[in-house]
């Protein structure tokens, strides 16, 4: 069973903020499968063939959308803790360089990580700006993007999102594949 425990200052750090992570990342796999799929059922299947079908797809591809946007906010959060990165390269992305202190592996994956972040702002971001006319709708308020800007949004969301699915393989496989030996309290949970 998964339990989702808070931790508490730097001596905690252990077991319990990997738990936390492993969590967060198993809650994430279905909605990001999810959305996914119905994505790609979206873009290629025709909606001429079964509207009905079509809506549903759609419906639940934004619901896997925003379920797994509310979980990547905490998962980001906690995984940038658990690395130690600082936020301020995303203002200053020329400032990626290899740290002193750090590995050829650890590199890499940095660097992996943070164009899987730049994928996800541009999905998640471009996603929300397509799904605000249908939003606002509801509140009986119109507003339409002119046909370049939805344009636009759509290339800029197929085209990231399309992206974002052998980034994230290759992350996650890069992962299992330099599989670092495991300390500490992660070792002695592991041998239990």
């Amino acid at each position: 069973m998964l339990n989702f425990t808070v931790t508490g200052g730097e001596g905690d750090r252990g077991f319990e903020f990997f738990q936390n992570l492993k969590t967060l990342l198993y809650g994430l796999m279905f909605p990001i499968a999810l959305t996914m799929v119905s994505g790609f059922w979206y873009l290629f299947v025709p909606a001429d063939i079964n509207w009905q079908a079509s809506q549903l797809i759609l419906v639940l591809h934004l619901l896997g959308g925003v379920i797994s946007l509310l979980i990547v906010i905490p998962f980001f959060i906690l995984h940038q803790k658990e690395k130690k990165q600082r936020l301020r390269w995303l203002v200053t992305p020329w400032k990626l360089g290899k740290k002193s202190d750090e590995n050829e592996h650890q590199f890499i994956q940095r660097q992996i990580g943070y164009l899987l972040l730049v994928l996800l702002l541009l999905t998640y971001g471009s996603g929300l700006m397509i799904a605000l006319p249908g939003l606002l709708f509801a509140f009986d308020m119109v507003v339409l993007w002119e046909n370049p800007t939805q344009l636009l949004l759509g290339a800029v969301h197929r085209w990231a999102g399309g992206l974002m699915v052998p980034v994230l393989l290759f992350h996650m496989l890069w992962l299992l594949r330099h599989k670092q030996p495991a300390s500490g309290a992660v070792a002695a949970e592991a041998a239990k």
